[in-house]
């Protein structure tokens, strides 16, 4: 939203008594709120002062698809864009894959030969990072992976190709977003996080991550490399521990 828009927002005048979320990607804006009323109430104040075109209901968003269940909660999937980054890398109709990686695999800087594209290599791992905005189970690897964007070996992009054939047999998947149907029960707001102990071969630091659910919806998830060595697992407990009370605070 531009700052004459917010300006507008804050006058009196375009004041409503219910809460109203407003998001703004480019040229694209999502309104929400308690109620149809006081949403469409916003489209027309803002619609007075510039010139809008109300889509209806929201289907698409930056490379999200939206999808309204029976039981009025969402579910977010980004199948659409799993498609267009097949095609980008030549993969559509690809061999299946049941697992983004396999549980044993040692992912290090040396050994092998270096890759010929490191600029398709980078791409790709961007787009894989946006992906996990409804597709946290991808997270560690495309972690992991994204840690050889400066020298990705073959061995690496050989990592790649199977998450993007995991991806091409789950297109479907996304997150379900439940909606709220006890409204005289408090939500609650649970947390959890776990971490690994040096487990980077290279550089002996820790991984760790977190999730964050509020009642049943899982709102926010984290995977990241530690700054600094631990010299105990305990230590690293901790860490990944005030990471998540951060994130909570």
């Amino acid at each position: 939203m531009t700052h004459d828009a917010k300006n507008l927002m804050e006058k009196e005048e375009y004041c409503v008594k219910e809460e109203i979320v407003i998001g703004n990607g480019t040229d694209d804006i999502i309104i929400t709120g308690e109620s149809a009323e006081s949403v469409q109430e916003v489209i027309q104040q803002l619609n007075s002062k510039f010139a809008l075109k109300d889509l209806g209901d929201l289907h698409y968003f930056l490379g999200i698809q939206v999808t309204k269940t029976k039981d009025g909660g969402l579910v977010l999937t980004q199948q659409k864009y799993i498609g267009e980054l097949l095609t980008k890398v030549d993969m559509v109709g690809c061999a299946a894959c049941h697992t983004p990686l396999p549980s044993t695999t040692n992912i290090t800087v040396l050994g092998g030969a270096s890759f010929n594209d490191p600029g398709l290599y980078r791409s790709v791992i961007g787009s894989l990072q946006y992906l996990t905005i409804t597709r946290r189970k991808i997270c560690y690897c495309i972690n992991k992976l994204a840690q050889f964007v400066q020298s990705p070996l073959d061995s690496h992009w050989r990592m790649v190709k199977r998450v993007l054939r995991y991806l091409s047999s789950t297109a479907s998947y996304g997150l379900h977003i439940k909606s709220d149907t006890d409204q005289n029960t408090a939500i609650k707001i649970v947390a959890y996080n776990d971490s690994d102990w040096a487990g980077d071969p290279d550089v002996r630091k820790s991984t760790s991550g977190y999730c964050v659910f509020v009642g049943s919806n899982l709102v926010s998830w984290v995977l990241r490399k530690q700054t600094a060595v631990t010299r105990s697992s305990t230590e690293v407990e901790y860490r990944s521990m005030a990471d998540t009370v951060a994130e909570l605070i």
